[in-house]
């Protein structure tokens, strides 16, 4: 019985850690819909990247800093959606 019950914990903290692991970062990043807005919105334009709106290439949790665009779609929405990404118009 014991066995079982230890088992089940360490399930359940691996399940945890998993969806923590999955999550966690995401909530930071831009994600799928906004970078498909803004190609929906610019589909000429480059495929954007993080350094589009960053001033760092590869920003990270700790560097995050915002570049001239970023700042511009920040101040305009802090979620970008395709209005306000034609009111700030293409990196």
């Amino acid at each position: 019985m014991k066995e079982l019950l230890r088992f089940l914990l360490k399930k359940r903290i691996l399940v945890l850690l998993f969806v923590c692991a999955l999550v966690g970062p995401a909530s930071a990043w831009a994600n799928v819909k906004q970078l498909k807005l803004y190609k929906e919105t610019f589909p000429d334009a480059e495929k954007p990247k993080c350094s589009h709106c960053h001033a760092v290439e590869k920003p990270t949790k700790e560097k995050h800093d915002m570049n001239e665009y970023g700042s511009k779609l920040k101040q305009a929405k802090e979620t970008p959606d395709a209005e306000t990404y034609k009111a700030v118009g293409p990196s």
